[in-house]
């Protein structure tokens, strides 16, 4: 059982220390390996600790978030690009990067979120890295442009769209990583249900989008998933926490 996208990196939850950071041993306990999105500078140096500390089980991609992204001038960008280029080999991802038309909406604006996109396509592209997608209310904009661009290694993460992208999604090779919080979603259950095994990963974005009243998400969730997924393919639950984890070994180039 994995977690494909979660951010135990962040600093602060809710104005706290994040919670997760205490936890990680508790997932040690029920999950195989974990995949730490650093979204920012800040989380991208705590991201590369972790990897370090907890060899094996937490593995890290490091990227810029779409939104955070047009808060950086270029310099701070190419800076950012630049110590990820110089810590390429400890880390197994290009991402999240992307597209966010919920935050952006002005013509400006997503011209310069694609323009930051692009460099981040191109980097993961030069080192052969899977390229891990933000896309919120941009998913046919997001997925044209890889496709454009020839990316090979697509995850998108917290897939919310329509059934019918989701099939030219996987008809390209790609990769749909459905949130725990499907549990709650009718579209993403549909959207399981219609693309094959081989091409669904399981994430929690933790610590936000909990499907349960709790004070945040957590990686541990995953089961709660795994028995959903089963139980929309008619699948055993062995079968399916199987196949997802052979996926994120296959995408990341994970050789154990």
């Amino acid at each position: 059982m994995i977690d494909a996208h979660c951010h135990i990196s962040i600093p602060k939850f809710n104005n706290e220390s994040n919670p997760l950071l205490n936890l990680i041993p508790d997932f040690k306990k029920e999950l195989e390996f974990v995949i730490d999105s650093a979204a920012s500078p800040i989380d991208a140096k705590i991201s590369l600790d972790l990897t370090e500390k907890h060899k094996g089980f937490i593995f890290s991609t490091l990227g810029l978030h779409p939104v955070d992204a047009l808060e950086l001038n270029d310099k701070k960008i190419e800076n950012y690009i630049e110590f990820i280029k110089e810590n390429k080999d400890k880390i197994i991802g290009i991402g999240e990067v992307g597209l966010d038309y919920h935050y952006h909406k002005q013509d400006a604006e997503i011209k310069r979120s694609k323009e930051i996109f692009l460099q981040f396509i191109e980097l993961a592209k030069e080192f052969n890295l899977p390229l891990v997608l933000h896309l919120r209310k941009a998913e046919e904009d997001g997925f044209k442009m890889v496709v454009d661009n020839d990316v090979k290694k697509v995850m998108f993460h917290f897939f919310s769209g329509k059934k019918d992208l989701a099939m030219e999604i996987v008809n390209e090779g790609y990769y749909i990583s459905i949130p725990v919080i499907m549990l709650k979603s009718k579209t993403m259950k549909k959207v399981v249900k219609a693309i094959p095994l081989e091409n669904l990963l399981t994430e929690t974005d933790s610590p936000w989008a909990s499907p349960f009243d709790e004070p945040f998400n957590k990686p541990t969730n995953i089961k709660y998933e795994i028995e959903k997924i089963s139980e929309l393919k008619n699948l055993d639950k062995e079968i399916v926490e199987k196949q997802i984890t052979e996926n994120a070994k296959k995408l990341f180039g994970m050789n154990f």
